[in-house]
């Protein structure tokens, strides 16, 4: 499953949106920690972060969601912004 150039680069700026805002929310340079975060993370995905794919996405993703567990945060509004990015994924999503 791909996604179209202009789709991925509009489902990764949200991403970059909600973890900044998520997981950074009180931190000055939120947008740049969160974007830094994300490139590694797909690395560590094995996934392309200036192109990414449905899977490194929930990979990532779920990366992400571990790490909020971790420092004891709630993690039910990320949750749930990760589930309405995985709709959106399936929505524009091309099966190969």
């Amino acid at each position: 499953m791909l996604l179209r150039e202009y789709d991925a680069q509009e489902i990764k700026e949200e991403i970059i949106q909600c973890v900044a805002s998520n997981v950074f929310d009180s931190e000055q340079d939120s947008y740049i920690k969160a974007k830094q975060l994300l490139n590694e993370l797909f690395i560590v995905s094995g996934g392309n972060f200036d192109r990414p794919d449905y899977d490194s996405i929930m990979k990532v993703l779920k990366l992400v969601a571990a790490r909020q567990l971790k420092k004891g945060k709630d993690t039910k509004v990320i949750a749930q912004r990760f589930k309405d990015i995985a709709k959106k994924i399936e929505q524009v999503a091309v099966y190969t």
